[in-house]
């Protein structure tokens, strides 16, 4: 079997996906799209997706490094904060894009964006 001791508590080992240097920011732009669909939990996919639906196309270089380094973040803490409510740490709400995503989620647009993304798929 595995020795838990060399192992140590995985739990508290925090994994984040390493930062891509000097990308093209369109190659960037088209990356995180995917990204932000494609999370692997269904509250996260519908969060981001719908950011990136409203948001991405208009994020300058500096929100786009930030939205990367948000999406960096391991789905299951992402989903602590943004939908369970637990505290969310200063290193995201530091991120110049966090006040639009936490707009999305406390006036209730989301629900609005979510149908505009449905929408447009029956429309394309």
């Amino acid at each position: 079997g595995i020795n838990a001791e060399y192992m140590g508590d995985l739990e508290t080992i925090p994994f984040q996906y390493p930062e891509i240097l000097n990308e093209d920011p369109e190659v960037q732009r088209r990356r995180l799209r995917y990204q932000s669909f494609k999370r692997g939990m269904l509250e996260m996919d519908t969060l981001l997706g719908a950011f990136a639906y409203k948001h991405l196309g208009a994020l300058d270089v500096k929100q786009l490094k930030d939205y990367d380094a948000l999406l960096r973040e391991n789905d299951t803490d992402l989903n602590k904060w943004f939908v369970m409510g637990d505290p969310i740490p200063e290193r995201v709400t530091s991120l110049s894009i966090y006040p639009m995503i936490d707009s999305l989620i406390s006036t209730g647009e989301l629900a609005t964006i979510k149908q505009d993304m449905l929408e447009s798929m029956v429309d394309a």
